[in-house]
């Protein structure tokens, strides 16, 4: 497992346990943590894009930990032509981010502005609001320079 393999449980003995949350950050981020104390005026960090194909679905739990800073993506435009499909994708993440790494904080972050108008933003906010609460998913932080905007 030296050769940054990480083992899931063992071959001959298929019931034992996953790795736990700070197995898998030591295995991934131990260079990370060796320069940080190396260098102390810097700061590194690893950036993993899920993708979002349902075949790593299965494979959430062991990159989903508390130790990271979650950011949610979406498509702004996709919210105003399909918001159902678009919110309920969007819904799945943030319930994974929420069961895997319940303490982690997490960003909303909308794209394409420039195809939008001021309307519709209005839009893809009331939708977010509807979605994104603080009691439901309390890891969210909120905007604080543009207090209309959730996000």
């Amino acid at each position: 497992a030296e050769s940054g393999r990480v083992e899931i449980g063992k071959a001959g003995n298929p019931g034992a346990p996953l790795m736990k949350d700070e197995d898998i950050a030591r295995k991934f981020d131990h260079k990370l943590i060796a320069r940080s104390k190396a260098q102390q005026d810097t700061l590194e960090f690893t950036i993993w894009d899920y993708g979002g194909q349902k075949v790593f679905y299965a494979l959430h739990h062991l990159f989903l930990t508390d130790f990271g800073v979650y950011t949610l993506v979406f498509d702004m435009r996709n919210i105003i032509q399909s918001s159902d499909e678009s919110l309920e994708y969007m819904k799945f993440w943030l319930n994974s981010v929420k069961m895997h790494a319940r303490e982690a904080p997490l960003l909303i972050v909308g794209t394409h502005l420039d195809s939008i108008d001021a309307s519709q933003l209005k839009v893809v906010d009331k939708h977010l609001r509807k979605l994104v609460n603080k009691s439901r998913f309390p890891q969210v932080i909120y905007n604080s320079e543009d207090l209309d905007l959730v996000f």
